[in-house]
């Protein structure tokens, strides 16, 4: 099964943007299109999974997967993600070992 697509909410320059308004449900795989100015922001619940975040394997010396658990009832950001190490197919690939009462949202800060 293909990871859910995480939409992408465009930053207007000068402009205002609701990250909670921004947030949709997490699912435990997950991708989203990144052209190199887009972060990944995720909140979370009561719950603690793990999160890992997908470098392009063996490509470039010294990159590897982020991974951790997420904190309790937190906002957290990512990024942005330099392409050549994150790309996967033009998206950057998250999972979460579990996603109740995750939600994520990503913001490119260019078109």
């Amino acid at each position: 099964m293909p990871p859910t697509a995480i939409p992408i909410e465009v930053v207007p320059y000068q402009g205002q943007i609701s990250i909670t308004d921004s947030l949709v449900a997490a699912s435990a795989s997950m991708s989203f299109i990144n052209n190199g100015y887009t972060v990944l922001v995720l909140s979370t619940g009561a719950v603690t999974p793990t999160l890992t975040i997908s470098s392009v394997e063996g490509d470039v010396p010294g990159t590897s997967d982020i991974s951790g658990a997420l904190t309790a009832n937190k906002v957290t950001m990512y990024g942005p993600f330099q392409p050549l190490y994150w790309n996967q197919g033009g998206s950057v690939l998250v999972t979460l070992s579990n996603a109740t009462s995750v939600q994520v949202a990503c913001f490119s800060f260019q078109l």
